[in-house]
C-alpha cells in the first residue's frame, strides 16, 4: 500500500509540473519560444529598422529563420553599452532589452543548439 501511494504522488506530480508554462517542453521547443518570447520582441525592440513591413531596411529580424541565424549577434549587441556605437537597439536607448528579455534571448538560442 504505502508503495502504491508513493507511486501514485510520484506520478501526481510529474503531471502536475508538466503543465506549468515554461517546463521542459516549452523550454526545448525553440518553434514555441519563439512564437511566445522571440517574435514580440523583436516587434516591439527591433522596428521598424529590422522589420521590412514596418519600413526597416536593416538585417530583416521578422521570420523565424533569420532571427536564429543572427541571435548570437544580437545578444552580444544588446549587452554593449549604450555609449558603444554597435549597441542595440541604436535609435532607440529607452527601448534598452530587459533583464527578462535577454534571459528568454538566451534561452531561445539555448534551445536552438539543442534541436
Amino acid at each position: 500500500m504505502k508503495n502504491f501511494l508513493i507511486i501514485f504522488l510520484l506520478i501526481f506530480l510529474c503531471a502536475a509540473f508538466s503543465q506549468i508554462p515554461g517546463t521542459t517542453v516549452r523550454q526545448h521547443d525553440p518553434h514555441a519560444l519563439y512564437l511566445s518570447d522571440i517574435q514580440p520582441l523583436m516587434e516591439t525592440k527591433c522596428a521598424p529598422c529590422h522589420i521590412p513591413a514596418k519600413g526597416g531596411f536593416k538585417t530583416s529580424f521578422d521570420n523565424y529563420d533569420s532571427a536564429a541565424k543572427y541571435i548570437e549577434a544580437m545578444i552580444v549587441r544588446v549587452q554593449l553599452d549604450s555609449a558603444d556605437p554597435r549597441y542595440m537597439p541604436f535609435r532607440h536607448k529607452r527601448a534598452a532589452i530587459t533583464e527578462t528579455e535577454l534571459n528568454a534571448m538566451k534561452a531561445w538560442r539555448d534551445s536552438l543548439a539543442i534541436k
